[in-house]
């Protein structure tokens, strides 16, 4: 009886086996490359979008207005002064809508200040002055006082008054320094109201915009700064100029001259002083 042997299909198996090794020992390596590969990949995605956000929060803050809630203004000294800041809701949207309709049912006037506003002050609004100057009284000035810490029976309204910057009328304010040691702003209708308008401070190349009626800014009034243009719709304000008994000016003969660009913010930081 003759055995058939199978050294063609044993050699093929064996050829097959290392054939089938010889692929493994590749391939293995090769899927590593891959997921290697896709690892890289997602790096180079996540390094790709860090730079995008980087760029864009760059070109935000540098050509748009800003909503932010503390401002830095340039100073050698470390000041309390040198900051301003934005605080949400520091007004009932309710009293900021009496406070739109006693002033349109009032008169506007142009005739108060050297830089002067379309305006009309708070005592000639029988309509809401008693609970504005209640707001005021209760809410508005212990905030302040306890974002500069000074103390609240230190600080007093000099003047409260409301302005409105329309397209037609008066849609801006040149730059210039307020008689006041703190100027508080509180937005009384939505950005969405009106297309433009904001606070800039040529110190630091910024607009600063109130979102919502009812916010507030509040800086230093001797840091020059100006209403930016309203190229559309009106933009209301209530604007109050704070006195503060702990802080003094070092030479009063000066003040006339600080509605010029002279001296700079960095110079007035060092003419005020704290008591």
């Amino acid at each position: 009886m003759v055995r058939w042997s199978w050294p063609s299909l044993h050699m093929s198996r064996e050829h097959s086996d290392s054939n089938t090794r010889l692929f493994s020992s590749i391939k293995r390596p090769d899927k590593q490359m891959v997921i290697e590969s896709k690892g890289l990949s997602l790096w180079g995605v996540f390094l790709g979008a860090l730079c995008l956000l980087l760029v864009s929060r760059f070109l935000l803050v540098r050509f748009l207005p800003l909503r932010r809630d503390m401002i830095v203004f340039p100073s050698e000294l470390e000041h309390p002064l040198k900051y301003g800041y934005i605080r949400r809701g520091c007004m009932s949207k309710t009293l900021c809508s009496q406070c739109l309709r006693a002033a349109e049912a009032g008169s506007w006037t142009k005739e108060r200040h050297t830089q002067a506003t379309q305006d009309q002050r708070i005592d000639t609004l029988p309509a809401i002055y008693d609970e504005l100057t209640a707001c005021l009284q209760k809410d508005i000035l212990p905030l302040v006082a306890s974002l500069y810490r000074f103390p609240a029976e230190q600080l007093g309204i000099k003047e409260a008054f409301i302005v409105k910057y329309d397209e037609h009328v008066q849609c801006k304010l040149d730059l210039h320094r307020d008689a006041s040691i703190l100027t508080c702003s509180v937005a009384l209708n939505d950005r969405a109201d009106y297309v433009g308008g904001g606070t800039y401070f040529p110190s630091i190349e910024e607009v600063i915009t109130l979102e919502r009626a009812g916010d507030m800014l509040v800086h230093c009034g001797k840091i020059q700064h100006g209403g930016y243009p309203v190229k559309k719709g009106v933009r209301y304000l209530l604007v109050c100029f704070v006195v503060c008994a702990a802080v003094d000016i070092l030479d009063h003969r000066e003040i006339a001259t600080w509605n010029s660009a002279e001296p700079s913010d960095r110079e007035v930081m060092k003419r005020l002083f704290l008591r």
